[in-house]
């Protein structure tokens, strides 16, 4: 990853919960290769809690999308998408404009909990 900063705690948070994160590094404009666990000192993350599941990847969690109003479905297919792995509760919104455009989003969680990204904040 290029930056001209150094990726906030959050973000660097993030970064170890995806696929590959052992692999990612961090290039600023005075240091480069800087490899993404030397900014997680003592770090916490999916594999330290068995977890195999990545930010990011395919998820389906089986919730069935059969409701007569189809933003609720699409809400529930949103939800599908979450990745939560550590609490196991799926959530997604849907959005519907005065355009007619629909906006989703699914929960993002977060081995440190704390950066999790509730539905709401990932569709905004």
């Amino acid at each position: 990853m290029v930056v001209n900063y150094t990726p906030c705690g959050h973000c660097r948070q993030f970064m170890n919960e995806l696929h590959g994160a052992e692999k990612i590094s961090i290039h600023l404009p005075h240091s480069q290769n800087n490899p993404l666990h030397s900014y997680l000192l003592d770090a916490f993350g999916p594999k330290d809690l068995d977890i195999a599941a990545h930010l990011l990847a395919e998820e389906n969690h089986d919730l069935i999308a059969d409701h007569q109003d189809d933003l609720i479905n699409q809400a529930i297919l949103a939800a599908n998408q979450s990745h939560c792995p550590y609490s196991n509760s799926p959530h997604g919104i849907a959005i519907l404009f005065k355009n007619g455009d629909v906006v989703t989003g699914r929960y993002a969680e977060n081995a440190a909990f704390n950066p999790s990204l509730p539905a709401l904040q990932t569709a905004l």
